[in-house]
């Protein structure tokens, strides 16, 4: 359910764990998904770069870890307690290619976070970040 993919960094190597159910709050991320994680976490720390999480609002509170640093998150409906430090943008796809790649860049992303849900909801941003 989770793809995590370090942007525009070949070095990085993308990962894409997949888990066949709905994640939410209260259920724990699987192990491929805290491998993912932990790969997202470690690339943010040497590089300083922004992670862009579109995971969904049931999942946010996996990442109170990052509570304190830059995050940008793409949701539909606001937030009711988003960190101050996060940029929370309210939004429906589907997305383009150029709205997407300007986001990321605007942005300063440097590991985008997102449901694997296919189609036309996730095309566009997976191919903006490479």
């Amino acid at each position: 359910m989770l793809i995590a993919r370090c942007v525009n960094n070949p070095g990085v190597p993308a990962t894409a764990p997949r888990n066949s159910g709905a994640t939410t709050a209260s259920e724990p991320f699987s192990a491929t998904h805290q491998q993912a994680l932990q790969a997202a976490e470690d690339h943010l720390r040497h590089t300083g770069d922004v992670p862009f999480l579109s995971t969904g609002r049931q999942t946010l509170p996996h990442y109170a870890a990052w509570r304190e640093m830059p995050v940008l998150v793409r949701v539909v409906e606001p937030l009711d307690d988003a960190p101050p430090a996060w940029t929370v943008v309210l939004d429906r796809g589907p997305y383009t290619l150029d709205s997407e790649r300007e986001l990321l860049q605007r942005n300063n992303i440097g590991v985008l976070l997102s449901k694997d849900s296919g189609g036309a909801y996730t095309a566009a941003k997976l191919t903006a970040a490479g």
